[in-house]
């Protein structure tokens, strides 16, 4: 009879339906169902977990180790070869403490709970007459181990047996084999996914030579192991593939400036420019001017701030002109009048009549009577105001002033001496401020005109009558020296 089969296969955790045509003698087609083996655990990547978590035991796992340690022998330990013509039965008592050293094998199925065995020999001497021979004691043990195999410092517990014994000449203890049973206690230190750290303390159990109790000797070991069969570590993921426009190795996820070539140390983009004058940044004394090369990308200088730079500037310390190579248009004979606009160069024009050639004039003669009261400028009683005939007489002093620019001169002022002292003194102070104005408005350079006021301390004429006060309310001229 011809049929169809189904078979059902698990394969890596995925379902495989395979179907095929059959020929059987049987009524129903055959079914059948295959069940793989469980796959291995994945990979573990413990560098995310706690460090106390991070390499606890694991299951199926083999630790192969050194061990050394410290044997304190009991006093009644039955170990040697009984001979009853020697001395207490040929009885000789080891070193009080004897140092071993062994190796160990391990295999845990599960995380909490193991078997191992181990071998140790521990090489010691007894007295003879006033000597002392040597020993050789050797333990082979197999123990059972359960421990708390959640966290990289893991306790444990342990209980095995096994057989201790001794080698030496006959005329020490001579060689026995004795049976001997121990438990212990200690911790793990798991360092990373395959070295570990152990220490432990022991009672090691064995025949008495003296009466039917047992034998206690102390052992206190430490030992390094290497674990083999512990879950790998997850592959690296694959590489992203990661896109670089400019091609300067920084990809543009991470690239500040991707279509412009650039460097790691500035996220990809080029070597800065602040200022823009060619000189890069990191080798720009003067980042935030334009500058030159030759220069560490500093400007030129020009001290003087005239606007030549010094390269060019015969005076770099004096502001000057193109035309004279930075320096200032000279003047000769210091008149005022540069050398380019003075006539005579090499003579001051020490009184100025207006023309400014730079050469010397004679100086117009002042007339005598500009020193002194000019007529005609009086003042009303206790006030600081002047009439048409005043303001005639001060508009002939600006004439005269505009002529003569270097002439400078003090305008004071006079009063009564009707009212207070210090009054009279404010008044007089308060014409000749008055004055000066008139003057200053007229075009003549206040620098020129300083003020006085004499208040009523310097009369021209009697206080005692109209008249003679009328004249002390007065302004005086007085032309000062240079």
């Amino acid at each position: 009879m011809s049929g169809f089969a189904l078979r059902v296969t698990v394969v890596g955790g995925y379902l495989v339906l395979l179907g095929r045509a059959s020929v059987a003698l049987a009524a129903a087609p055959e079914t059948a169902t295959e069940i793989a083996p469980a796959p291995p655990p994945p990979p573990v990547d413990r560098g995310e977990m706690p460090w106390i978590e991070r390499w606890a035991p694991e299951r199926n796992t083999v630790d192969i180790g050194v061990l050394a340690g410290i044997w304190l022998p009991s006093p009644h330990l039955d170990i040697f070869d009984e001979d009853a013509s020697r001395p207490d039965n040929g009885y000789l008592p080891f070193s009080d403490e004897v140092a071993g050293i062994g190796g160990r094998i391990g295999y845990f199925p599960i995380r909490f709970f193991g078997i191992e065995a181990e071998g140790v020999v521990m090489p010691t001497t007894v007295p003879v007459l006033d000597e002392r021979e040597e020993a050789l004691v050797w333990s082979a043990r197999g123990q059972l181990v359960a421990q708390a195999g959640l966290w990289s410092i893991t306790p444990f517990v342990v209980v095995g047996v096994g057989a201790l014994g001794v080698r030496s000449d006959d005329s020490a203890v001579g060689n026995d084999t004795a049976v001997a049973g121990h438990i212990g206690a200690g911790v793990k230190f798991f360092v990373n996914r395959q070295v570990s750290l152990r220490i432990e303390a022991r009672d090691v159990i064995s025949s008495d030579r003296v009466d039917s109790d047992a034998a206690h000797s102390v052992e206190a070991l430490a030992g390094v192991a290497f674990t083999i069969g512990r879950r790998p570590a997850p592959p690296p993921p694959p590489a992203a593939i990661l896109i670089d426009t400019d091609a300067d190795t920084v990809p543009d996820p991470e690239d500040a400036c991707p279509n412009e070539s650039g460097l790691v140390a500035y996220r990809g983009c080029p070597i800065p420019d602040c200022d823009d004058d060619g000189v890069a940044d990191p080798d720009d004394t003067c980042r935030n001017v334009p500058g030159t090369p030759d220069l560490d990308g500093c400007p030129i200088p020009d001290l003087d701030g005239d606007g030549i730079l010094d390269p060019d500037d015969a005076c770099r310390d004096q502001a000057g002109v193109a035309g004279f190579q930075g320096c200032p248009v000279p003047d000769q004979d210091s008149d005022g009048i540069r050398d380019p606009d003075d006539a005579c160069p090499s003579q001051a024009e020490d009184i100025d009549q207006g023309d400014k050639d730079g050469c010397p004039e004679e100086a117009e003669v002042v007339p005598d009577p500009f020193n002194g009261v000019i007529q005609g400028i009086s003042f009303r009683l206790d006030g600081v105001g002047f009439d048409a005939d005043g303001a005639n007489q001060l508009n002939e002093v600006v004439a005269l002033l505009q002529r003569t620019p270097a002439m400078r001169i003090e305008v004071s002022g006079h009063t009564d001496d009707v009212g207070g002292v210090q009054y009279n003194f404010w008044l007089s102070e308060q014409r000749a401020i008055a004055v000066k104005q008139y003057l200053v408005e007229g075009g003549v350079e206040s620098r020129r005109i300083e003020t006085r006021g004499a208040g009523e301390m310097e009369p021209l004429g009697s206080n005692l009558t109209p008249e003679g006060r009328a004249l002390n309310r007065r302004i005086e001229f007085r032309i000062l020296d240079e």
